[in-house]
């Protein structure tokens, strides 16, 4: 049953995290308050959401039956999704620290660290999908029984 869990809740901290980007890009142009504390409040959501994803993901890791290549596929999703919630968690910090006191060099070095932080996060989406679609990692084979020899016939349920 935990091995389920990984695909549920691993979109919400990659939105959140995605959404931090956005609010913390919106507060550098608008210096609104509000966008600042957006951003915060999106990282720290999120950051928490990756600790989560990553504790669940390892859960999805033990339920596999694994081939070599899929085990490949797996240790490069997990080393990547590894990297970026320690990564978040160090711009967590950072943002605890300093938020009060940040210049706007100082931002805009946040600002491209979220940022390579965000393209890592993308790409390790697309990790996790390859693991899905391409090796069919955590799907149940469904068997269909299609009529033979009546090419317009209704698929039985």
């Amino acid at each position: 049953m935990l091995h389920t869990l990984h695909p549920a809740v691993v979109h919400f901290p990659v939105a959140l995290l995605l959404c931090a980007l956005l609010a913390e890009t919106v507060w550098l142009w608008r210096k609104a308050e509000f966008w600042r504390d957006m951003a915060f409040w999106l990282l720290l959501g999120g950051t928490l959401g990756a600790f989560v994803a990553a504790l669940t993901g390892g859960w999805a890791e033990d339920s596999l039956t694994m081939s070599d290549t899929l085990h490949e596929a797996v240790e490069q999703h997990e080393t990547v999704g590894y990297i970026l919630v320690w990564l978040y968690a160090c711009l967590l910090v950072w943002k605890i620290l300093r938020r009060q006191a940040m210049q706007t060099a100082e931002n805009r070095m946040f600002l491209g660290a979220l940022l390579v932080a965000s393209a890592l996060l993308v790409y390790s989406g697309w990790l996790g999908g390859e693991l899905v679609y391409e090796y069919g990692a955590g799907v149940k084979g469904v068997t269909i029984d299609l009529p033979l020899n009546q090419p317009n016939a209704p698929l039985a349920p």
